[in-house]
C-alpha cells in the first residue's frame, strides 16, 4: 500500500477538501471485487481487469453504496502478428485477419461490452453499422473464410500450419487467445499453441518477435487517431517491433500530422483506414471499450478520465456524509 497526505500549503486552498487517503494494491480480481463488495475499501480507480457487468453487480449487492464508474472507449482488445515465416508473407496475414471472428470474441472476453471498431477509435472512420458490412467485421464469417482459404492456398499454405502464440496473465488476454486459436483451427488448420506468461516476459516476447503472434490490451493517452499512429505505426516502437509499413501509409502519417484543417486530416484517416483494412498489417484490432470502475457514493464530484493513463483529478472532490444514495440500479458515473 502506499498513502497521500493533504497538502495544507496548496495554492488553491481551501482544497484540496479531504486529508489524504491510502492505495491497496489487490492483484487478485475476485478479491478486488470481494473488497468492494464488503465496503472494505471506498473506490477501484484504476479501472483495468473488471467488466462494467462486474462494478455494476457490485452496485447492486451493494444496495448502491458502490457506485458503478465507466470511462470512455480509450481501450482497444488487439493481437499482433510477427513479420517472420509464415507471416512474412501478406496474403497469410490478410487470411488470418479475415478469419477472426470478433463479434464471437467480444460477447465471451467482455460479455458483449464495447464496440466493433476497426484501426483508429470509435466514430473517426464508419460507424459500427458500416463496418460490420465490411471484410473481416461482418457477423457472418462464410464469404471472409473463402476468401482466407484461398489465400493460404494461393501462398503454398492449403492444410494449414502450426503457430505459437506469446500471452500474458490477464485473464482477457488469456480468454481471447484462447478464443482466437480456436477459430484459426476451426477455419483455416492452423495449429496455435499458446505461450503464457507475465505481462514483462509478455512485453518482451513482443519487442523481440520471439512467437509468431502476441497479444495484449492497449489504451489511448486521448481521444485522437494519431495515438494509434504513434504506438502501432511508428518506426522503432514497441508496437511496430518488425517496422511493418506502407508506403502510402507513410505519406498519409506526413500529411496527417502537419495538416490542420480537420476535415482534410479526417480525409487522411479514412484513406488510411482503407489501406489497412485490407488485412495485410501486423496489427489486427478486434473491439474498443471503456474501463470500469466503482466509488462509495459519499464521494463527491468524480469524473472518469477518458482512459487509466491520463491525468486523475483529486483536488476538485470530497467526501459527503449527507450525499444521497441513488440505489442499486443508477446508470453509472461517465
Amino acid at each position: 500500500s502506499f498513502e497521500f497526505e493533504r497538502n495544507n500549503d496548496y495554492f488553491k486552498n481551501p482544497i484540496p477538501f479531504y486529508d489524504g487517503y491510502k492505495v491497496f494494491i489487490i492483484k487478485d480480481a475476485a478479491r478486488r471485487l470481494a473488497s468492494m463488495k464488503t465496503l472494505q475499501v471506498d473506490a477501484w480507480f484504476v479501472m483495468g481487469g473488471t467488466d462494467l457487468q462486474d462494478m455494476t453487480q457490485v452496485q447492486k449487492e451493494t444496495d448502491g453504496q458502490m457506485r458503478a464508474v465507466a470511462s470512455g472507449p480509450g481501450t482497444v482488445r488487439s493481437f499482433w502478428m510477427h513479420l517472420k515465416p509464415p507471416l512474412d508473407d501478406p496474403r497469410v496475414r490478410r487470411a488470418i485477419y479475415l478469419a477472426i471472428d470478433r463479434e464471437e470474441i467480444r460477447s465471451i472476453s467482455y460479455k458483449g461490452e464495447g464496440v466493433t471498431g476497426n484501426f483508429f477509435p470509435p466514430g473517426f472512420t464508419q460507424t459500427e453499422e458500416e463496418l460490420l458490412e465490411l471484410p473481416g467485421f461482418r457477423v457472418d464469417k462464410t464469404e471472409d473464410l473463402v476468401e482466407a482459404k484461398q489465400l493460404l492456398t494461393e501462398a503454398g499454405f492449403p492444410d494449414g500450419f502450426p503457430l505459437t502464440f506469446n500471452v500474458d496473465q490477464s485473464k482477457h488476454s488469456r480468454t481471447e487467445a484462447t478464443l482466437i486459436t480456436q477459430q484459426l483451427k476451426k477455419g483455416l488448420n492452423i495449429e496455435v499453441t499458446m505461450q503464457v506468461s507475465d505481462r514483462a516476459k509478455m512485453y518482451q516476447g513482443l519487442r523481440d518477435g520471439s512467437s509468431n503472434l502476441s497479444i495484449v490490451g492497449s489504451g489511448l493517452y486521448f481521444l485522437e487517431p494519431q495515438t494509434v499512429l504513434a504506438q502501432f505505426y511508428a518506426k522503432d516502437t514497441l508496437r511496430n517491433p518488425e517496422n511493418w509499413e506502407d508506403p502510402r501509409m507513410n505519406e498519409l502519417m506526413q500529411l496527417e500530422a502537419r495538416e490542420l484543417n480537420q476535415e482534410v486530416r479526417r480525409g487522411h484517416y479514412i484513406e488510411m483506414d482503407e489501406i489497412l483494412r485490407q488485412g495485410e498489417g501486423h496489427w489486427v484490432p478486434l473491439f474498443w471499450l471503456g474501463r470500469a470502475g466503482a466509488i462509495n457514493y459519499h464521494i463527491q464530484n468524480f469524473r472518469p478520465p477518458y482512459h487509466p493513463h491520463t491525468i486523475w483529478k483529486w483536488d476538485q472532490i470530497w467526501w459527503d456524509p449527507d450525499a444521497k444514495n441513488f440505489g442499486p440500479d443508477a446508470p453509472p458515473i461517465r
